[in-house]
């Protein structure tokens, strides 16, 4: 028997799914979207008034140039140990700033994701499941489609826990972001509105129990493949243009009637 082309196996995979969860940090986004935020933070933090929040800032982009370094020699670091570092940069950051900064975003980067989201969107609800901060989720979980609406149904990141309009520190644990946080808020989804075959795209280890539940219930999965990144849990890998090359096997379609109000 053939192999299915890219565009066929990607036409055949979103068609028999009711619901699309999908990652954020290289996938939608190449790189950590708190490492771009941290240098939007510093830009901001030239400008006057804001000079004493500098040396923290400074600090930050230290840890992720010694984190670059340690990654060449295999060493990686968690989840855990990136947000605790980041939240110990923004502490007593105003919250609006950073959700000022978190809002540019969105128009940063490559843009390829929007119509292959927009064209998963009109074919089943697409929510977003992400470690990244609540204020960086939140800004894409915003992001309007061509006819005005969102594409996302929804949206989860990790919470920042804020006192009069300060921020203190990160609502997570070493659980909360773990593969087995996003298999949890997937089932909660589909437990609550009553999908039956999710379709999960990422990019790694974060989303290998979603890739082997969706598969359970008859969904299936979409790798973004990244460099030294393990994809082997995922159904379909694609490379090259991945965005572009899922766009283009999902025609236009009537917005999908199915479709629930944003959470």
């Amino acid at each position: 028997m053939a192999m299915k082309s890219a565009p066929d196996a990607i036409a055949e995979l979103v068609g028999r799914c009711d619901v699309c969860l999908v990652d954020l940090d290289q996938c939608i986004y190449p790189i950590f979207t708190q490492t771009a935020l941290g240098a939007l933070l510093l830009l901001r933090g030239l400008a006057p008034r804001r000079w004493r929040h500098l040396p923290r800032l400074l600090s930050g982009a230290a840890y992720i140039l010694r984190t670059r370094a340690a990654q060449i020699l295999g060493d990686r670091p968690t989840n855990y140990e990136l947000m605790n570092a980041f939240c110990r940069v923004v502490r007593g950051f105003p919250y609006a700033w950073v959700d000022e900064c978190a809002a540019a975003l969105p128009g940063l980067g490559p843009r390829g994701w929007r119509s292959a989201l927009e064209r998963i969107s009109e074919r089943m609800p697409v929510f977003l499941l992400t470690f990244a901060i609540k204020p960086i989720a939140s800004a894409y979980g915003r992001t309007a489609n061509s006819r005005g609406g969102r594409i996302f149904a929804g949206s989860m990141g990790t919470p920042l826990i804020s006192l009069h309009g300060v921020i203190e520190g990160c609502g997570c644990t070493l659980c909360s972001l773990s593969p087995a946080a996003k298999l949890k808020e997937m089932e909660r989804i589909c437990a609550k509105e009553g999908f039956r075959r999710p379709l999960v795209i990422g990019h790694g280890k974060d989303e290998s129990a979603l890739c082997a539940r969706a598969r359970e219930m008859g969904g299936g999965s979409i790798a973004i493949v990244r460099p030294r990144q393990p994809h082997d849990f995922f159904d379909l890998p694609l490379r090259r243009n991945a965005w572009k090359t899922i766009a283009r096997a999902l025609p236009p379609s009537a917005p999908h009637v199915g479709c629930r109000p944003p959470l």
